[in-house]
């Protein structure tokens, strides 16, 4: 098996833990502009912590080592940008007892712009745990994002001629594709929406489109092989 290979499988493990369990460093360690309404100023405080930071800037760096081509000497900011997944209750100590939040941070390097998006896991008498979803600007939450590397993989391995050494390099929001949809699952404000995920295959990059239909049982992936280019 090869190393590309090992990392893919690696990169669908670090998504597919969040289902089931409901060389370059940080050059600074501020603390994350975070919006208020979104978290509790007990989790504000622990995210601005240089422990909390060091282990989101660790997992950053590790998946973009596995990354083809990556800048290896990437600086490390926060974007401000939390999404916090499942509320998340504080032990007396100060550290997260129970629940899931995102963090999106950029890395800045080689003339290059990369955000990275990482997930923090709290949960009763268990280490917490900081794991990196797909990097870019993706609209879809960490599920979708598992859900929708089936499909980009799928069409990517054949317009590579079934490839079988596979990375997402990054997850482009697009823009929307309709008005919102009252009866979605996710809120009558979802809309549909598409994206452009780029897919490093046996030394190609290929830019994979998906589209996302929010509908009454969640959110419907569409990907189409006809739609994919292959960058030059």
């Amino acid at each position: 098996m090869s190393l590309t290979d090992i990392c893919r499988r690696a990169l669908l493990a670090q998504i597919a833990t969040v289902a089931f369990v409901s060389a370059a460093l940080a050059q600074s360690a501020a603390s994350p502009p975070v919006d208020p309404k979104l978290t509790t100023p007990a989790l504000q405080k622990y995210m601005a912590s240089p422990e909390h930071w060091q282990a989101v800037v660790d997992s950053a760096q590790r998946q973009n080592a596995i990354i083809p081509g990556s800048c290896s000497s990437l600086v490390f900011s926060h974007t401000g940008i939390v999404r916090q997944t499942k509320p998340v209750t504080m032990r007396p100590d100060g550290t997260p007892d129970e629940g899931f939040w995102g963090e999106a941070i950029e890395g800045k390097g080689c003339g290059t712009t990369k955000q990275f998006n990482l997930y923090t896991i709290a949960a009763a008498n268990q280490p917490i745990k900081v794991i990196a979803a797909v990097p870019g600007n993706t609209h879809a939450d960490i599920l979708l994002q598992r859900d929708s590397l089936q499909y980009v993989f799928l069409a990517a391995g054949v317009a590579a001629k079934d490839c079988k050494q596979q990375v997402v390099t990054e997850a482009t929001f697009g823009d929307y594709e309709g008005g919102p949809l009252p009866n979605a699952l996710a809120g009558p404000n979802a809309r549909p929406w598409r994206e452009t995920w780029t897919v490093w295959a046996c030394g190609k990059l290929l830019d994979v489109p998906v589209h996302y239909l929010p509908d009454a049982t969640g959110t419907g992936i569409s990907v189409s092989n006809k739609e994919i280019k292959t960058r030059p």
